[in-house]
Parts: structure tokens; sequence; C-alpha cells
């Protein structure tokens, strides 16, 4: 593993990507302000109090628009148009589903609406990455259903765009996963590995999230439904992403 998580925003040691500042948490919440005001992923998080067409449980395909706002807009404009009827369709199967609420693999709905919705990361059991393999199984059936029309096939979203679009639907528990946040455990192996040693990382860390909780008062006023995860994955990409630099 790389830099601790904790080292972005702590307030005792100096940043030291950006030594001019007073510390990490500091250097934070600018590099938060930054991402915030000029940045397009500002748009991808959902605002439930302001966009009462956000459904936790519900996909869409404004759903795959927002993962384009976190630089993935070859991937959104090579299946926006297929993954409507695809969402549609396994949406209608998932209401009449038998085991819905209980062991059904084969719907995209089915397996999301038994995902918790309000527990967040830094608080789930030790036991969760073994708990939720229904959390899984969600990746591999996208992976399964995802096409882009030029190659007339299916499984091409990798990792980032599937752990993307689950952020979009848990902010609070799911932690994107993308190259910039994979390589910092460059000894997992797999997209279920690496978020496995990333909740490790951060689960019961309460210095990390009173950290978070500081920068997000200091940052996030007009952006209140931020979650604090959303806010971590922010950081390191500002500070790790040639685009964030």
């Amino acid at each position: 593993m790389s830099r601790p998580l904790r080292s972005y925003v702590d307030s005792t040691t100096i940043c030291p990507d950006h030594p001019h500042f007073a510390s990490a948490y500091v250097c934070a919440i600018q590099r938060v302000g930054i991402y915030l005001e000029h940045y397009s992923g500002a748009l991808f998080d959902p605002d439930p109090d302001h966009q009462p067409w956000f459904k936790p449980n519900v996909l869409k395909v404004s759903d795959v628009s927002c993962v384009g706002h976190l630089s993935m807009w070859s991937m959104v404009d090579a299946c926006a148009s297929q993954v409507a009827s695809v969402f549609e369709t396994d949406l209608n199967f998932s209401r009449w589903c038998p085991t819905a609420t209980t062991t059904c693999v084969q719907h995209l709905h089915c397996i999301l609406q038994r995902l918790p919705n309000h527990s967040d990361i830094f608080t789930a059991p030790p036991t969760w990455i073994a708990e939720c393999s229904d959390f899984f199984a969600l990746c591999r059936a996208l992976d399964l259903r995802s096409t882009r029309p030029k190659a007339g096939r299916f499984n091409l979203w990798g990792d980032a765009a599937v752990s993307k679009l689950l952020a979009r639907k848990r902010p609070a528990l799911v932690p994107v996963m993308d190259r910039v946040a994979g390589d910092r455990y460059p000894s997992a192996v797999g997209i279920r590995a690496k978020w496995a040693a990333f909740h490790s990382e951060v689960h019961g860390d309460t210095v990390l999230t009173a950290a978070l909780a500081g920068i997000h008062a200091a940052a996030c006023g007009s952006t209140p439904w931020i979650t604090p995860l959303r806010l971590l994955d922010i950081i390191v990409w500002m500070h790790e992403s040639p685009s964030g630099r």
C-alpha cells in the first residue's frame, strides 16, 4: 500500500505535495474547494433533497451520465443508449421476482435493493465484505449487462465504471475504485480485494472521520450532501491524479 489515507487529511503533518500549507488538513480543504468549483466531478454526487428523481434503488440512464462526470465520457457515449432499456427491463423483472429480497443474483435491481442504503464504510462491521456477497454479485451482473455498440459484445465495463455507478447509488458505502484508488493496493488482485483493503484501512479510524467532518464543514457548505467517503475520494484524486494536481 502507498501513502496512508489518513495522511491526506492529517492536521499534525505537512502535505508532501503542497508543503506551503500549514498542514495536510488545510491543504485538503483547499483542494476540495478547487474541485467543487472547477471540476465536473462535482455534478456526480446525488442531492436527494433537491433531486426528487434520484432513487437509490433504481438504476437510470441519468446515473450513467453522472458517471461520465468522473472522467468517463467515452464510456457513457458508447453505452448510454443501451443501458436505458437494460435498466428498465431489469427493473420490471425485479418487481415480480420471487427471491428479490433474499437470494436473487439475476437482476440488478434485486441485488441493489438488498444493499444497505444507510450504512457507511467507516462504521460498517469488519465482516461487511464477507456479509455483502450481493454487493459483488451486482458488480458481476453489471459487467455482463454492459455493452459498447462499436464492439457489439458484453463484458466491457471495468472496475472503475462499476464502482462509480455503485458509488452513485451508495455514496456513503461504496468507494470509487478507479486506477488512482486501485493503484494504492498493488498486492490486492481484483476489485473485491481492493475494496476489502480499502475497507480495512478506513474502518473504525475515528481520527480520519473526525478530520473529514472538519473538512466537510469548511469546504462543503453549498454541497452538504457529499458524504465523508466521497470527500476522501476527491482529496486523494486531487493529489494523485495528473488531472487534479
